[in-house]
């Protein structure tokens, strides 16, 4: 019987042990939807390129030779391409995809054009996108979204989408944004900026944007943080930013630049940031040209200089309630040159520190208890099995 049992055991433990490998494999691929095999299942594929061949290949879309991107007539749009991107992914090196243009993630090149509605890419078990040669990896569509990605290089997104959007992404070195379609969106939300590799600005907007918000974003050890260059009518916001940090651009033996510059935009909304930079650098720079609505408020900013301010008087600026922890008040950083700025910030009010006494605590009812974490109670139940697995195995060895 002691023998039975032990066998028993084992078997469990192993039984516990599969899943726990499974859930714990970071498996390195990418599938789009539709693209199945004979059991239905979505083919996976180890580089975006080697997805996006077998996608236009499944559209009838040359890939090869001379009339690389050619079609059937009767193909003029497309409603959507979905990417699940799992673990780090190459993009691969475009062969049978772009040719001398083209974005791996919209299709490719394809001639005569075709109009392509949406693209959406998700990341799962920390999806990596990393390059190798140019890929294109940026994207062009009406509507793009990006979901729970790293971007291992510069993300340069010039193929002109309608809308793009960044959610939980992170960017290993910068977003550059240089061009969009007419009347575009930008939005870049709770996304991070870890400065790993080297860039200028962490973002950079630079295109026809109409309408652009920047928002709940991580910015760190970049040269500079935002730079917005929209179209002259756009609404800009940036709020609840973090930006920490920057090194600075070397200029004339010394650096510069700013946490957040304004260049082109009709009005700009900069509210709840924090800023905290040294390096002679400024928390805000209006260039020159700018002719805009600007509001500033509610930041926290530590800096050693406030503003450069560039803009003509057309400009106006409308502020309150920002915290201000400035080296040097009343100058600006000009590319290495200190100049006066007398631009005004308005302060927070001081207010009347209220102590409130403790009271009792309150005991814990049933209702919080932890909430449940999924994949992550698997794993711990599976551990547990296997201990209580092991504990009887030894119980019944002793006993022989």
């Amino acid at each position: 019987m002691k023998k039975f049992l032990s066998v028993v055991l084992a078997f469990l433990m192993l039984a516990v042990m599969l899943p726990v490998v499974s859930l714990a494999d970071d498996a390195n691929y990418c599938t789009i939807a539709g693209l199945t095999d004979e059991s239905g299942e979505l083919k996976h594929f180890d580089t975006l390129t080697a997805a996006a061949k077998a996608w236009r290949e499944s559209k009838q879309i040359v890939t090869e030779g001379s009339t690389l991107g050619g079609h059937p007539t009767e193909l003029t749009e497309v409603e959507s391409i979905v990417w699940n991107i799992y673990g780090t992914v190459p993009a691969g090196d475009g062969a049978g995809v772009i040719g001398t243009s083209g974005s791996i993630l919209s299709g490719g090149y394809i001639t005569p054009s075709i109009t392509i509605k949406n693209v959406t890419v998700n990341g799962y078990n920390n999806a990596i996108i990393t390059k190798t040669g140019d890929p294109y990896v940026s994207c062009g569509a009406n509507n793009v979204a990006f979901a729970n990605i790293t971007f291992a290089d510069t993300m340069r997104n010039d193929s002109n989408p309608g809308s793009l959007t960044f959610t939980n992404c992170t960017f290993k070195a910068d977003l550059r944004m240089p061009h969009a379609g007419a009347d575009s969106t930008l939005k870049v939300e709770n996304c991070t900026f870890t400065g790993e590799v080297a860039s200028d600005y962490a973002i950079f907007v630079q295109g026809t944007m109409t309408n652009v918000v920047l928002s709940g974003n991580q910015i760190s050890n970049a040269k500079r943080g935002i730079n917005v260059e929209a179209d002259s009518t756009a609404t800009v916001s940036i709020t609840g930013n973090t930006i920490t940090n920057l090194t600075g651009k070397d200029a004339n033996g010394s650096k510069y630049g700013s946490a957040i510059q304004l260049t082109k935009g009709g009005s700009f909304t900069v509210t709840g940031n924090t800023i905290n930079i040294a390096n002679d650098l400024n928390a805000f720079q209006l260039y020159e040209g700018l002719t805009a609505e600007v509001t500033i408020s509610n930041n926290k900013v530590t800096a050693d200089y406030l503003i450069w301010n560039q803009a003509p008087e057309t400009t106006t600026i409308s502020s309150a309630d920002n915290t201000l922890n400035i080296k040097n008040a009343n100058l600006a950083n000009a590319k290495g040159e200190l100049v006066p700025d007398e631009t005004v910030i308005n302060k927070a009010a001081p207010s009347t520190i209220v102590i409130i006494q403790p009271t009792e605590d309150t005991p814990k009812t049933d209702d919080q208890k932890n909430p449940a974490t999924g994949a992550n109670d698997a794993v711990a139940a599976a551990v547990a099995l296997m201990a209580v697995s092991a504990l009887g195995m030894a119980a019944l060895t002793r006993k022989k």
